[in-house]
């Protein structure tokens, strides 16, 4: 009760009493996908993607599977939304890529 009238200490005074999250282990295929995914999408806009950002937009691809996705888990679903999601970053890109006021983006 302490935290949530003064907001500091331990949410449960007993930690042990405190729910679990169960953390799972990236799948490393699937990353490398998400990778291949992003680079071929910024080949075709002829963007510029960095050694160093194909790692992020990875991550952020991945972010929106698991969003989408029931079970990230499940191989034929993810299989199956992976064509929608890159089609998303597709026009994500398309439209960077036409903003005029975005100075961010390199083309290739």
């Amino acid at each position: 009760m302490n935290w949530l009238i003064t907001g500091e200490g331990d949410i449960f005074a007993d930690l042990s009493k405190a729910p679990q999250m169960e953390t799972k282990p990236l799948d490393e295929m699937l990353m490398r996908t998400l990778a291949q995914i992003a680079i071929r999408a910024h080949q075709q806009a002829q963007l510029i993607l960095r050694h160093e950002d194909i790692a992020v937009e990875a991550a952020s691809l991945y972010n929106e599977l698991t969003e989408k996705a029931d079970d990230i888990a499940d191989a034929e679903e993810v299989g199956q939304l992976l064509p929608w999601l890159e089609g998303r970053l597709v026009k994500r890109l398309a439209k960077l890529k036409a903003d005029p006021a975005n100075t961010t983006s390199k083309r290739a």
